[in-house]
């Protein structure tokens, strides 16, 4: 059962202990491999081979075999000290015909002091049973010699273990095969063996451990913070490391939050023959990894995307990674892996920098999975601690949107960034404004919203309000805001007394304040760069990064942000990340510290924002990153991408409504809340509503000299936008496909919110779709109850059945229209 992964990952979480498997090697490191020629990792049959070991017509699926030469012997380990062992042991018979007296096999039961404790001869077409009282212990060896002196398939068959305390095992066994799901790294040029390491763990608190590693050198730490959350089935991680000593620590290389090995498939042990050829012949064993692009600042930016990974040469292994150091630059650093039979594994990864991701099929029925960062190789100097990519890891059982729905509950539970009172944020509805605009402009603007009854939250004022007094043109795109990055004085002659006037007058009529800064990038020639060029690492371009691994500049970037916020009456920091790091990180790198700017920086900006909302608990961060490049586990808790893609950013293009819907409904696949720009075109209530399915940004509004004429109407589909957002949190469902992006499809989704047993159905007519009548099947929904339904925009309300709601048909006679079904359960 895949609750067995669950539990034995949980366990070992718990108690730092790995559930022990036996374990067979050869003592003279001699390479082993399977029956049918591959090279493998163990020393067992692979049961879904056709050519698995036979003898006189019988065929068997279970037990330890290997193809060798001469002789060979191997170590067997047991997890707890035995009493006796059997097996049967047999030659294969698919060498009969050519000589069948030829092949005489010995095989031998032995102690560890090479002491003979049982033996047998067998023949080409026999088979025979061996048996060994074993004196009380967890290791024994067995031993092969081949007397013809070539190269013989042979098998210890059915194997039994009788352990001391009277319990009893059948290895091979199929159906008990949990995956290995932790961490692996190597110090000092060895695998990290948690048996090796002095080892203590303390519960922090309910279902919260923390973990303690001490290397046997005594030099390095490995500490890991584990919570788990039995209600979802979900276990995360995160690992630091730390020096000990005066002296610098040995290397630590290939460091691996998460490696993990699977059996793809459990058949039983027990299945007939026939059963078992009938797999072998039906069945490639397969898994589906399913991941999702990240943002590239295209109309398809969040589509998911599937990879059929099996044990063929040409399709077994994957990669996935970032290109620019930011966690969502590429892919979202989030992936779910696919078994047979609805098992399913979502992993989360919290590093808001370069992470990889590699996928192997091997032995034709394992997976391994290994996720980190690109690469490390470095020691740790005395007093140095870092820490590294943290794992989220959830089990399941359930279908696949169920499944998805699931692994949001674990978001909005326990990753969704909350206020001081520890109430969940919802993404708010915005207003957009240049920062080049002058802030008697800003003002009217604020007085408009005020005079009209808008339902807008917050103000938000981006970039080009930074930098020396002097006049910018008023379209943002066309002033120097991205040539004066690292100056953050506030223009005087733009905003004079700063921006503060401004928030005060928004805070009188209960609205927010958002402000964007880039604190990570500054441009060679700002003050700051001159006055402390060692916060700064240079390349050969004009921009430099400032070093959050360095604990100065860090300190810098905190007192930078506290201090506009508190000058200027900040609700929200927006922070921007325009540019890729990763030439920085290798500038700053040696060949003994590979991987350590990277985790420096990385762990200074976890103490840069968690810094932040520790002063500011009512301080919200917009995650920004070039629109939705930053996007991971660590930042969710942290902060919301209100600004999702920059695809935005290109208004004029004609399809920014179904980018909304794509984008919309690939990144809801993972998380709750997040947001988009919304170009105001008054009537154009298609447009509107596929950007409020993530509430809403209004984008660019210093392009509208007056809202007069049409406040009524932006009135009324804010009010709808409200309306929607309450079941952001809810269930998602994908009814019709989002994609294709030619538009000749329609598209529809549900919210749902368990707790209110209420929510809404949305489905979009497309430009170019030719279906005008459509059947939705909601979800969640119970059949015998009855519902409350209205429908937008025809504002029609009815009482349905929920069996009607769950086969509900719609008519959108035009192209590029939309209906909104809300229902509540009576």
């Amino acid at each position: 059962m895949i609750f067995r992964d669950y539990a034995d990952t949980a366990g070992f979480w718990r108690t730092g202990k790995k559930v022990k498997q036996i374990k067979i090697r050869d003592i003279n490191d001699k390479p082993l491999c399977f029956r049918n020629g591959w090279n493998g990792y163990a020393f067992a049959w692979n049961p879904f081979s056709i050519n698995a070991l036979q003898v006189n017509g019988k065929v068997f699926y279970r037990g330890w075999g290997i193809f060798f030469a001469k002789s060979i012997e191997c170590e067997v380990k047991l997890v707890k000290k035995a009493k006796f062992f059997s097996a049967i042991t047999a030659i294969n018979d698919d060498r009969k015909q050519l000589d069948p007296e030829k092949w005489l096999v010995d095989f031998e039961v032995l102690d560890c002091n090479g002491d003979l404790l049982a033996s047998t001869t067998v023949k080409m077409g026999e088979t025979a049973k061996i048996e060994a009282e074993l004196p009380d212990t967890d290791t024994f060896h067995i031993r092969m010699t081949d007397r013809s002196g070539a190269a013989v398939p042979v098998g210890w068959m059915e194997p039994e273990i009788i352990y001391s305390d009277g319990t009893t095992e059948h290895p091979g066994e199929r159906g008990n095969s949990p995956a290995d799901v932790g961490l692996s790294f190597d110090y000092d040029g060895k695998p990290f063996d948690p048996e090796l390491w002095a080892h203590t763990v303390t519960e922090t608190a309910k279902d919260q451990y923390h973990h303690q590693w001490i290397s046997p050198d005594g030099k390095l730490e490995l500490a890991v913070d584990a919570r788990i959350f039995d209600d979802l089935h979900v276990v995360e991680w995160t690992p630091y490391l730390a020096a000990l000593t005066d002296e610098k620590t040995a290397i630590v290389e290939n460091f691996l939050p998460l490696h993990l090995k699977k059996t793809v498939y459990d058949l039983p042990h027990n299945g007939t023959p026939d059963y078992y050829r009938e797999m072998a012949a039906l069945l490639q064993p397969e898994v589906i990894l399913r991941r999702t692009y990240g943002s590239k600042s295209t109309g398809n930016d969040f589509t998911e995307s599937e990879v059929l990974l099996t044990c063929r040469h040409d399709l077994n292994k994957f990669r996935l990674t970032t290109e620019d150091g930011r966690s969502s630059s590429t892919w979202l650093p989030f992936f779910e892996l696919d078994f047979y039979n609805n098992r399913r594994m979502n992993f989360a990864i919290g590093w808001s920098g370069e992470w990889v991701g590699n996928f192997e099929m091997y032995n034709f029925d394992t997976l391994e999975a290994k996720v980190g960062m690109k690469a490390t190789h470095f020691h740790l100097l005395p007093g140095e601690k870092i820490r590294q990519p943290a794992i989220a890891a959830h089990f399941s059982v359930a279908r696949l949107e169920d499944s998805r729905n699931e692994f949001r509950k674990y978001i909005v539970r326990h990753r969704q960034v909350r206020d001081s009172k520890n109430a969940l944020v919802y993404p708010p509805i915005c207003a957009m404004y240049g920062g080049t605009i002058p802030s008697r402009e800003l003002m009217d603007f604020a007085d408009m919203f005020e005079k009209h009854s808008l339902p807008l939250e917050v103000f938000w004022v981006d970039a080009g309000w930074y930098g020396e007094d002097r006049e910018l043109p008023r379209a943002l795109l066309r002033s120097d805001w991205y040539t004066t990055v690292g100056n953050w004085r506030v223009n005087q002659l733009l905003h004079p007394g700063g921006l503060k006037p401004l928030s005060d007058k928004l805070h009188k009529t209960n609205r927010k304040f958002l402000l964007w800064v880039e604190i990570e990038r500054a441009v060679k020639n700002t003050p700051i760069v001159k006055e402390h060029p060692e916060y700064f690492v240079f390349t050969d371009g004009d921009n430099c990064m400032l070093d959050l691994g360095n604990d100065a500049a860090c300190d810098y970037a905190i007192e930078t942000i506290s201090k506009l916020a508190a000058e200027n009456g900040m609700d929200w920091y927006r922070e921007d990340f325009n540019f890729n790091t990763i030439p920085f990180w290798e500038a700053a790198d040696t060949p003994d510290r590979i991987g350590m700017a990277e985790s420096r920086f990385v762990t200074g900006f976890y103490r840069f924002w968690g810094t932040l909302r520790k002063r500011f608990p009512d301080l919200m961060i917009d995650n920004c990153a070039s629109g939705g490049q930053r996007i991971d586990m660590e930042t969710l808790s942290l902060s919301i991408p209100l600004w999702r893609s920059d695809f935005q950013c290109f208004r004029t293009i004609p399809y920014l409504a179904e980018a909304n819907q794509i984008h919309f409904d690939g990144l809801s696949r993972w998380i709750p809340f997040h947001s988009c720009g919304t170009v105001i075109k008054p009537g154009d209530d298609y447009a509107f509503v596929s950007g409020s399915l993530g509430t809403m940004l209004l984008n660019f509004c210093d392009e509208l000299e007056n809202f007069a004429p049409f406040a009524d109407w932006l009135r009324e589909m804010l009010n709808i936008t409200l309306r929607m957002r309450k079941y952001l949190a809810g269930n998602y469902y994908r009814l019709f496909d989002c994609a294709p992006k030619d538009f000749t499809n329609a598209y529809a989704m549900e919210l749902f919110e368990e707790s209110e047993q209420a929510g809404y159905a949305a489905v979009f007519r497309r430009e170019m779709c030719e279906e005008s009548e459509y059947t939705l099947k909601l979800r969640d929904i119970e059949p015998d109850a009855q519902y409350e339904v209205e429908i937008l925009p025809q504002k029609n309300k009815t009482v349905l059945s929920g069996r009607e709601l769950q086969k509900f048909n719609c008519v959108l006679p035009e192209p590029r229209s939309y209906l909104l079904i809300f229902f509540q359960k009576i």
